[in-house]
């Protein structure tokens, strides 16, 4: 999308700033993960949650409406940035307003409910390389440059305003209502929850960075321009992201289940983790073979573990923080484990290509990244949860 919006700029320049409005998202987050937990803490999950749709909606039809750079010059770009910002600001205020909301209306089977509304991330993974290829294949390589590209974007905006219609009809969070009525609204929850559960916060930052961090680096974007720098067919990349994608979502409940099973959240982050931190190993070498079937097992596989250990995420985090405090510290946790996946795709990998020589030399460093937040993850979690059960106030 970026390089058809940049099409002029030398190619380097491109990649570039095609880079940077990948990661434009993930530095607006933690400014979201503020904003949104205080008044989703204040206001309501309900409101925010309408708001945050909003945000990303409005992003998505101004990418889909902005002209290249051919017409407008420097602007494209900035504005590109711009309203990659925004939309990653709108992203940054919507899974923890949802999860919240989950976790409070149901009464029972929390985890299979949470993991539920999770489970729209493998769905988006898959479907949104598939709608670009099916866009792609269905008109010449200058439509699609010129026009198609904006094809996806305004669908994704239309989808947004259905569900911005739904969520009007959705009622309060009883749990929150309930906080409200009994005046326990706090003056400024996405401060004052620092002040409290600062160190739930750290160790929960570590439990949701690696499965964000591994989905990054082993396929969308860093593997995806791995697999380029081997040489490997476009339609072969984009088979693995979205097999890999759809394949994610039973794994995704799977998460969710275990934890309902043995009431234990370190059994799915741990299963989750360990798988990681070996099988990070073995995926880019797998991906030198060049094999397609290799290649598509290897990307399912990954996203298998992580997406057992990102089941069960929602559910530990809300676990964590109190009703009063809960948007903005599932905001702040999980935002800023994104912006740490955000900095290492800005400034990581550069230092590990350049230690190595090329990207392709490049990947222990990426195994050894991916296997290092893997083994933090597990450790945390399992010191959160003992710490969660001598801590009944929260629970």
């Amino acid at each position: 999308m970026a390089n058809c919006v940049l099409c002029g700029f030398p190619p380097v320049i491109s990649f570039v700033l095609s880079m940077l409005s990948y990661t434009a998202m993930y530095f607006a987050r933690p400014f979201a993960a503020l904003i949104f937990g205080h008044f989703g803490d204040r206001v309501g999950r309900k409101s925010s949650l309408i708001v945050t749709l909003l945000t990303v909606g409005v992003a998505m039809f101004s990418i889909a409406l902005l002209p290249p750079y051919s017409a407008i010059g420097l602007s494209a770009p900035v504005l590109l940035l711009a309203f990659r910002f925004l939309q990653g600001f709108g992203i940054g205020g919507e899974w923890q307003g949802a999860i919240s909301w989950i976790y409070e209306v149901a009464e029972r089977r929390k985890g299979f409910w949470t993991s539920l509304m999770q489970a729209a991330n493998p769905i988006g993974f898959g479907l949104g390389p598939l709608v670009f290829l099916l866009t792609e294949l269905s008109m010449s390589r200058r439509a699609f440059i010129i026009y198609g590209w904006r094809i996806p974007f305004i669908l994704g905006g239309i989808v947004v305003v259905a569900g911005i219609v739904l969520r009007l009809k959705m009622i309060e969070s009883p749990a929150f209502r309930s906080m409200k009525l009994g005046g326990g609204v706090l003056k400024a929850p996405s401060l004052q929850v620092w002040k409290k559960y600062s160190r739930y916060i750290a160790a929960g930052i570590l439990v949701a960075a690696f499965p964000t961090a591994a989905a990054n680096l082993l396929l969308n974007p860093l593997g995806l321009s791995y697999m380029k720098a081997l040489g490997i067919p476009y339609s072969t990349e984009m088979l693995s992201a979205i097999l890999a994608g759809f394949a994610g979502f039973p794994f995704v409940l799977f998460g969710g289940y275990l934890y309902d099973r043995f009431n234990r959240l370190y059994i799915p982050i741990v299963t989750g983790g360990a798988g990681l931190t070996v099988f990070s190993f073995f995926y880019f070498p797998i991906l030198q073979s060049k094999n397609t079937v290799y290649i598509v097992l290897a990307a399912v596989c990954a996203f298998a573990f992580l997406y057992i250990a990102f089941g069960a995420l929602g559910v530990t985090l809300s676990k964590v923080f109190p009703v009063n405090m809960r948007y903005s510290g599932i905001g702040w946790t999980l935002q800023i484990a994104t912006l740490i996946t955000g900095l290492i795709l800005s400034f990581g990998v550069p230092v590990f290509v350049n230690a190595s020589g090329n990207l392709l030399r490049s990947w222990p460093y990426i195994s050894i990244t991916v296997s290092l937040l893997s083994v933090l993850g597990c450790i945390s979690i399992i010191l959160l949860e003992n710490k969660l059960e001598s801590n009944t106030e929260i629970l």
